[in-house]
């Protein structure tokens, strides 16, 4: 019942977030071309300037989405939020042999030129532990706090 409420709660942030767009006059317009070249179906693009580079939030099918962009309009990675049954197997096995069965509270899918990780929240006992994990299985802990 937990893992149902905190995919449901995860749903409706990432929904009613993803639902504000705003206008991307302000955008950089080699920016925008490889966007739109990247992500063709892109819905609710709403952008904003960081320093070094621009952040596209938007949905692509249910999914939501974030892309970085260089200054110059390069790709520079991108980042979704996953259900835990999409975790590759190797990771979601390598997890289960270190942690027996936790609650999987986040998984978040990172791709860019190092390739694809993700980072993930799990829930065991009392405590929580953030995991960085890679398509090979080798997962690494980034933190451990309570509860």
């Amino acid at each position: 019942m937990k893992k149902q409420i905190t995919v449901l709660a995860l749903l409706l942030v990432l929904g009613s977030s993803a639902a504000l767009a705003t206008d991307d006059s302000h955008v950089d317009k080699a920016v925008l071309a490889s966007f739109q070249k990247e992500f063709t179906d892109a819905k609710n693009v709403s952008w904003s300037r960081e320093q070094d580079y621009y952040k596209a939030v938007f949905t692509l099918g249910d999914t939501r989405v974030i892309a970085f962009y260089t200054l110059n309009g390069e790709f520079a990675g991108s980042a979704r939020n996953l259900m835990p049954g999409q975790l590759p197997l190797v990771v979601t096995q390598e997890i289960g042999r270190r942690y027996g069965t936790p609650d999987l509270l986040e998984v978040t899918e990172i791709s860019n030129d190092a390739g694809t990780s993700y980072k993930i929240l799990i829930q065991t006992g009392g405590k929580r532990v953030k995991l960085s994990a890679y398509p090979s299985g080798e997962i690494i802990v980034e933190k451990k706090f309570q509860k």
